[in-house]
């Protein structure tokens, strides 16, 4: 993620927290739409020099000390990353952005100003609206936009969940139960792969 290499600073170093460097990359990874593996980045200040995420974001890194729920942590470090990287984010993440921070209402506003035409055909955009519409309840939105997503991209897997949840949350059991068992099999299966040793 080459728009990580960046930043601003003091001179003076700053000790690592570990607890917040910790919560930041969860909050990073989150952020950007990463479900695997870590994230590298790096932050310096003016002269160069590597600095932690709590120097680098020190204004949030002061809030979040303050601050005892996980999910209003994960906030703080949120609107520090808007603050840099709001506008280099694809839009189906900002989307996911604000329903991960639990302001699906935003996401919504945020799909009426600024997805064009071609972005109701990307799967990615189509599976965060399902995703969001499902949180809203909105249940029969959500199936359709998972569907439409489903329709361009069948191993949407986002959209998969939006639409297995929907439809057991409306009383199509069974066909909810078909996703999940879909979803577990590729699960177990990739899981399986991963492992695999040669024997050779």
């Amino acid at each position: 993620m080459s728009f990580f290499k960046t930043l601003f600073g003091k001179s003076t170093p700053l000790v690592e927290d570990k607890a917040f460097t910790i919560d930041f990359e969860d909050a990073l990874k989150r952020y950007i739409g990463v479900t695997d593996g870590d994230v590298a980045y790096e932050f310096k200040d003016k002269k160069g020099n590597v600095i932690p995420p709590s120097y680098a974001f020190e204004g949030a890194y002061n809030q979040w000390k303050e601050i005892q729920s996980v999910w209003d942590k994960r906030g703080v470090i949120f609107a520090a990353l808007d603050s840099v990287y709001f506008h280099r984010i694809p839009k189906a993440q900002v989307i996911e952005r604000f329903v991960i921070d639990r302001y699906p209402e935003k996401a919504l506003q945020f799909a009426a100003a600024n997805l064009n035409e071609t972005d109701y055909t990307d799967p990615e955009v189509l599976a965060s609206l399902a995703k969001c519409h499902f949180i809203l309840l909105n249940f029969d939105e959500s199936i359709a936009l998972a569907q439409k997503a489903l329709e361009q991209d069948g191993d949407n897997k986002k959209a998969k969940i939006a639409l297995a949840d929907s439809f057991h949350l409306t009383g199509q059991h069974e066909e909810a139960h078909q996703i999940y068992q879909q979803l577990l099999e590729n699960s177990l299966r990739n899981e399986w792969k991963s492992d695999e040793i040669d024997s050779s």
